[in-house]
């Protein structure tokens, strides 16, 4: 194995353990989204992940806004990725979770085609074949009813737009950046433009809600930087498929935490879900 494939190995590593993390941190949300509101677990999230990459990064004496040059692309991965998850906790909190879950996991497709144009490329159609069958794959799991709201339906698809701009801008800023220094500058924004929300609707948390609070913060982090290092090995336009694995990371903490069953559906999901994540996997092997 060469080092190109050394590398896009590590990439997909990096981004399927990141969609495990954050699939994890979804459950944190879940139980104490029962009482806590959405901008506080949004805060709670960025804070705790600034404190830990702040240690980090001082403790390595590395750069924590980078260097001059490189801050607009911390900067746009920074705005994007914050308004891409508040434009999806507007449309969960409007719409069917289901379907805006399966809207917000289109940001894929998005990434093929914002590189492709910014590329001056045709579209790879085998790599948008794959894309595809993973969304319909997607699709079988969550089930979405779409009988929502035409506004945030749409909202939910900008949420997609947003996260896939935002993945792009972090591609770029891995080229110069640590991951770390990424990461802090993502948390630090994202902090700073949730505290006046949290101020004004503030719910003072219990012990047990003090905990999944923390763990919403930890498995974001952790999440973070296991998707910032898999950009960092690989581009988005080729890995950010593996992304859709959250999906089944997703079912199989339902069956654990909330005793949610697979039906059949979900399983020929989980199955399209895979046969495209080889299929793609084959195919970069192939050209590499």
């Amino acid at each position: 194995m060469n080092n190109t494939d050394n590398n896009t190995g590590k990439a997909i590593f990096f981004i399927i353990l990141s969609s495990f993390w954050f699939s994890v941190m979804q459950v944190c949300v879940k139980f104490s989204g029962k009482n806590i509101p959405l901008m506080e677990q949004i805060f709670f999230r960025n804070l705790i992940t600034f404190f830990i990459t702040f240690f980090v990064i001082f403790k390595k004496k590395e750069s924590f806004f980078g260097k001059k040059e490189n801050r607009k692309y911390l900067f746009l991965r920074a705005f994007f990725g914050y308004t891409g998850v508040c434009c999806f906790f507007y449309a969960t909190n409007h719409m069917t979770l289901s379907d805006a879950s399966i809207l917000q996991k289109s940001s894929p497709i998005y990434i093929t085609i914002f590189s492709a144009i910014l590329a001056r490329k045709a579209l790879d159609r085998n790599k948008t074949l794959c894309v595809i069958i993973a969304f319909i794959g997607a699709m079988f799991v969550v089930r979405p009813k779409f009988d929502s709201q035409t506004f945030p339906s749409l909202i939910a698809m900008l949420s997609a737009i947003l996260t896939a701009i935002s993945h792009m801008a972090l591609s770029y800023a891995n080229k110069f950046e640590k991951p770390y220094t990424i990461v802090f500058f993502f948390s630090l924004f994202s902090t700073i433009c949730s505290f006046p929300f949290v101020v004004m609707n503030f719910v003072m948390p219990n012990i047990y809600e003090i905990f999944l609070l923390i763990g919403i913060g930890v498995f974001a982090g952790l999440g973070q930087t296991c998707l910032t290092m898999g950009y960092r090995y690989s581009p988005a336009s080729k890995v950010s498929i593996y992304t859709y694995t959250s999906v089944i990371f997703a079912a199989i903490l339902s069956i654990i935490f909330f005793k949610q069953n697979i039906g059949l559906y979900s399983f020929i999901g989980i199955v399209l879900v895979f046969i495209s994540s080889y299929y793609d996997y084959r195919l970069v092997q192939k050209h590499e």
